[in-house]
């Protein structure tokens, strides 16, 4: 099964990025139902990361909670400025959507104590001691 999409003229390249998007999932639930050996996944969230600044992600969240609330679709918002603001939207099967965006300074944060990861090695006798 293969699924091609022509370039589309006068298209963002969001709605372009959103269309493939939604061809794909579509092309996921085409296989899983056409193939019984693929396995579902464990996870019964599909996450989905709202990317870019505060600035640029924060209002596209608020957005998606107008119009979840404008189509009166259920859904429970969660903000933890300490870490990431999300929107979980229950669906079919138990399962969840997830749009979540981590806030800039938590990313700050973690992209800075990563930034050790490559350069620092533990000798041997001190790894045994903390395992």
């Amino acid at each position: 099964m293969t699924i091609t999409s022509e370039p589309q003229t006068g298209v963002t390249p969001e709605i372009d990025r959103r269309t493939a998007f939604i061809a794909s999932l579509r092309s996921l639930a085409n296989l899983l139902e056409d193939i019984p050996e693929a396995p579902a996944p464990v996870s019964k969230e599909i996450r989905i990361g709202v990317l870019g600044s505060d600035g640029e992600a924060v209002p596209v969240i608020k957005g998606l909670c107008a119009a979840l609330t404008d189509e009166s679709v259920t859904y429970e918002a969660t903000d933890d400025p300490r870490h990431a603001l999300a929107v979980n939207v229950p669906l079919a099967g138990g399962f969840t959507a997830r749009f979540v965006h981590v806030y800039d300074r938590p990313m700050t944060e973690y992209a800075a104590r990563s930034s050790y990861a490559s350069v620092i090695q533990v000798d041997a006798d001190q790894a045994e001691a903390v395992a």
